[in-house]
């Protein structure tokens, strides 16, 4: 067994040596789904965001302002560690009896690791990577859970046309809370119309103790410059008698640490 892991390793090691940090920034915005790539040795980038969560029931409204920040540090060209720190302000509001509660805090620390599988795509083998992250207890009160939740991610990525990718994320999550795994799936078309210019358009959604959430959402992404990404994204969606509307405006900005 232990054979079978070591040969394992240094085959895809042999196989994701073969990648080099990209020309221009690869961020995981916007949009639910993540890029196989990661970022490239000596990079550090950052991916922060202004986010708005709203959910209506017949009895209840729910608002959920994020400042979203994720920092990404490459160790390697196929190796990379992160953090997400959110920060969120929640309203809710019962429309039975019109009270309305109102809480803030710390609502996401999350630590992980991304590998670079398979650097690019070549015809029917796609760019793959896999990411596992912890979301911390270390959070404000509302929003904890009981224990430290993990979610591991596997990536890929098809480059169909010279400006048209298809990306594919699965995986599975814990909340911290219960041992029900939700299961999670992201298909996400990226398409360029120049250089520093394009769209996605994506559906994605989990399944948790046997109920599907399913959302469909659209962006659009700009590069000012080689090293800076702005975007805007919007989905919608609605499930078992909740309607989900979810818009994102947000920047990613990478700069060199080391190796360059």
């Amino acid at each position: 067994m232990k054979k079978i892991v070591v040969i394992l390793f240094v085959v895809l090691s042999s196989v994701s040596s073969f990648a080099q940090t990209a020309a221009q920034i690869v961020s995981d915005r916007p949009g639910q789904a993540f890029t196989h790539q990661v970022v490239g040795k000596g990079v550090f980038q950052i991916q922060s965001g202004l986010d708005l969560n709203k959910a209506e029931t017949s009895l209840i409204d729910q608002e959920v302002r994020t400042s979203v920040n994720e920092f990404r540090l490459g160790l390697s060209e196929s190796f990379e560690v992160s953090t997400v720190w959110n920060y969120s302000q929640t309203s809710t509001t019962n429309n039975a009896t019109s009270f309305e509660d109102e809480f803030d805090g710390v609502s996401s620390l999350q630590l992980g690791f991304r590998y670079n599988l398979i650097a690019e795509s070549d015809g029917w083998i796609p760019g793959i990577g896999i990411q596992t992250r912890f979301s911390m207890k270390q959070v404000s009160r509302n929003y904890q859970s009981s224990q430290i939740a993990p979610t591991t991610m596997l990536f890929t990525n098809h480059t169909l046309l010279d400006d048209l990718n298809v990306s594919f994320n699965g995986g599975v999550a814990y909340d911290g809370d219960t041992a029900i795994p939700q299961y999670i799936y992201v298909i996400s078309f990226a398409q360029n119309f120049t250089s520093n210019f394009g769209i996605i358009y994506e559906f994605y959604g989990n399944e948790y103790d046997d109920q599907d959430s399913n959302y469909g959402g659209a962006g659009v992404f700009y590069f000012p410059n080689k090293d800076l990404q702005l975007d805007l994204y919007a989905s919608m969606g609605k499930n078992q008698g909740v309607e989900e509307f979810y818009m994102s405006l947000g920047l990613s900005w990478r700069t060199w640490l080391f190796n360059r």
